[in-house]
């Protein structure tokens, strides 16, 4: 959550006091730019899965959770890990079974870009979505680097990823 806020130029601050709790607030400066038009004009995902094992590496475990309970809930089997050493380790373990792998790029230890890299060293054909808050042009440079099969732009909504995943199941198909 952090990573987002500082991305697009805010900051979050901390108030906590004994016995009355603790206060978050999370400051984004204004933009003069329209709100983009929410997604769901988008027609539902009707391919659900098939028990297909998807790998969802990211630090964050709010978004490791819920990630999982939709991919669970459409028919997916999920592995989650919080970061890249753990991702790796997991993806060796489960190679055979793994069918896509999606990931978070900015994570302690050990960074998405290199994730991606230790396993296409196992597995040069698994099918990658990378996943990031992140939305600057150099953040889009380095997927565009990486030769993986989609982006998601964080926040997304289940429909977004749902649709992510079985356009590339699909192209991976068809190859």
């Amino acid at each position: 959550m952090h990573g987002i806020v500082r991305s697009h130029g805010g900051f979050i601050s901390l108030t906590t006091e004994v016995n009355r709790g603790t206060l978050f607030e999370v400051f984004i400066p204004a933009s003069e730019e329209r709100a983009p038009e929410p997604e769901s004009r988008e027609v539902p995902v009707r391919s659900l899965g098939n028990g297909e094992v998807i790998l969802v590496v990211d630090d964050e475990s709010q978004i490791d959770k819920l990630t999982k309970i939709i991919l669970e809930r459409n028919g997916y089997a999920v592995l989650t890990v919080s970061d890249g050493m753990e991702a790796v380790a997991c993806h060796a373990k489960h190679s055979a079974e793994i069918k896509l792998m999606i990931t978070d790029l900015v994570m302690p230890n050990m960074n998405g870009a290199a994730v991606i890299s230790a396993v296409r060293r196992i597995t040069p054909s698994l099918p990658i979505i990378v996943a990031s808050g992140y939305g600057t042009e150099t953040i889009q440079n380095e997927v565009a680097k990486l030769n993986v099969q989609a982006f998601l732009k964080k926040p997304f909504n289940a429909n977004r990823l749902l649709q992510t995943i079985s356009e590339v199941l699909r192209s991976e198909v068809r190859s």
